[in-house]
C-alpha cells in the first residue's frame, strides 16, 4: 500500500505541474494553489494556477501533434493498441492511484478502488471500439454514390469536475482518443492530481506528445479561457446547470458542437410491498455514498403508501425504525481516513465547498413525496 507521506502528506508539500505537449510545466505567471486533504484539511500539495496563457501554450500543443502529429492518421487499430496498453498500466498502478484518488478528492479507499477500476474499463471498451466506427453507404437512383465517413472534429476541450476525476476523466478522453481526437483538459481545482498521474501514463503507453493535456487552474480563470478559445473544436463540460449554461452560450456564438452533463438526483421508488428492511440500507446508501456529492446520488423517493413510508423512512411515530436509520446514517457519515480499510467507516468527507453550492454538507436527509390514495367511492344510499 502507499503511504500517505508518499502523497505529500509530510511536512512539505508535493509540487505538481501541469502536463504539455508530454512535459510538465508551472503556470507561465509562476502562481500556484493550494490543495488540501478533505479528510484533515492539510495542505499537501500545489499545483500550478494556469489561466488563458496557459490554455494557450496547450492549445497549440494540441493543434500542431493533431495537424501534424501522428494520432488523427494513426490506424484505428493502433490506437486501440495504445489505449489497451494504457488500461493495462492503469491496472499496474491500481493501488496507487487509488490511494492519491482517496487523498486528493476525500474518498474513502473502496470508492477510489472502484473509480480507478472503472477507469482501467474505459479504455479498454474505447481501445476494442477504435476500429469499429466506421461510415455509411446511402443508396440513390440512378448513377449516384453517396458515402458518409467519420472524422476527428480536432481539438477537444474537457471540464472535468471535483467529485470524480479518474472516472470523469476516463469517460471523456477514451472514445474521444480512440477516434484520432486530441484534448486539453481542464479538471477541478479542488482535485486534479490523479489526473496529471493518468496523462504520465498515456505518454509511457504510446500517445504521442501534445496529445493529451492537463491544465490546472481556477475555473473562472483556465476553464473559462478553454471553453471560449478559437482554436477548441469540441466542449464537453460536466458540473453545475449555471455554468453548463454559459458554455452552452459560448459554444453556440463558437459554433462548436457541446456536450453537458448537469447531474440528475433521480429518485428511489418504494412500492406498498416492498421489504422496507432491506430496502433502508440501499435507500440510506444511495444518499450518502462519496458525501451526497454525486449526481448518481439518490436525494429524494416516491413512496406508493404514504403511511408506510413515511413511518419507515422518516420513522414517524416508529422508534425502532427511526432508530436503524439514524445508526446507519451516523455509521455512513463518519469521516475516514485516507487508506481507511475498515467498512463500518465507508464514508469519505468529500469536498465540502462552502459558500458555492456544491455538494452536500455532510449527509442530507431523503425528501420524500408519497402518491395520493384514489378516493374510495361512496356507498350507494
Amino acid at each position: 500500500m502507499v503511504a500517505v507521506e508518499q502523497l505529500g502528506g509530510g511536512a512539505d508539500p508535493k509540487r505538481y505541474q501541469s502536463f504539455i505537449d508530454g512535459k510538465h510545466v508551472d503556470a507561465l505567471s509562476g502562481e500556484t494553489i493550494d490543495v488540501r486533504a478533505p479528510s484533515d484539511g492539510q495542505v499537501f500539495a500545489t499545483i500550478p494556477r494556469g489561466n488563458e496563457a496557459d490554455i494557450d501554450r496547450a492549445m497549440t500543443a494540441a493543434r500542431r501533434a493533431f495537424e501534424e502529429g501522428p494520432w488523427a492518421t494513426t490506424a484505428p487499430a493502433d490506437r486501440g493498441r495504445i489505449l489497451m496498453k494504457l488500461s493495462g498500466l492503469i491496472a499496474a498502478n491500481h493501488e496507487a492511484l487509488s490511494q492519491l484518488e482517496a487523498r486528493d478528492v476525500g474518498k474513502s479507499i473502496k470508492q477510489a478502488r472502484a473509480d480507478v477500476t472503472v477507469l482501467s474499463r474505459y479504455y479498454e471498451f474505447y481501445a476494442g471500439a477504435a476500429d469499429k466506427a466506421g461510415g455509411e453507404t446511402i443508396p440513390l437512383p440512378g448513377n449516384f454514390t453517396a458515402m458518409t465517413f467519420r472524422e476527428p472534429h480536432g481539438i477537444v476541450g474537457a471540464i472535468l469536475p471535483w467529485n470524480s476525476p479518474t472516472q470523469m476523466l476516463g469517460r471523456t478522453s477514451a472514445p474521444a482518443l480512440a477516434m484520432g481526437n486530441v484534448l486539453v483538459v481542464k479538471p477541478a481545482e479542488d482535485a486534479c492530481l490523479s489526473t496529471i498521474r493518468i496523462a504520465e501514463l498515456a505518454l509511457e503507453a504510446g500517445l504521442p506528445p501534445g496529445v493529451l493535456n492537463i491544465v490546472t487552474g481556477l475555473g473562472e480563470e483556465a476553464g473559462a479561457a478553454l471553453a471560449a478559445h478559437k482554436d477548441v473544436n469540441f466542449i464537453t463540460f460536466t458540473g453545475s446547470p449555471e455554468v453548463g449554461a454559459i458554455i452552452q452560450k459560448i459554444a453556440a456564438d463558437n459554433h462548436v458542437a457541446v456536450t453537458l452533463e448537469l447531474g440528475g438526483k433521480s429518485p428511489q421508488i418504494v412500492f406498498a410491498d416492498a421489504d422496507l428492511d432491506a430496502a433502508l440500507p440501499v435507500i440510506v446508501g444511495a444518499i450518502t455514498v462519496n458525501s451526497g456529492q454525486t449526481s448518481a446520488g439518490r436525494g429524494s423517493g416516491l413512496g406508493q403508501d404514504r403511511r408506510r413510508v413515511r413511518r419507515t423512512l422518516r420513522a414517524f411515530g416508529h422508534r425502532p425504525a427511526r432508530r436503524r436509520l439514524r445508526l446507519r446514517r451516523a455509521d455512513q457519515c463518519q469521516a475516514a481516513r485516507p487508506g481507511e480499510e475498515d467498512d463500518r467507516r465507508r464514508q469519505g468527507r468529500g469536498r465540502r465547498r462552502a459558500g458555492r453550492g456544491k455538494g452536500l454538507r455532510g449527509c442530507g436527509g431523503l425528501r420524500i413525496l408519497c402518491a395520493r390514495r384514489a378516493a374510495r367511492p361512496r356507498a350507494a344510499r
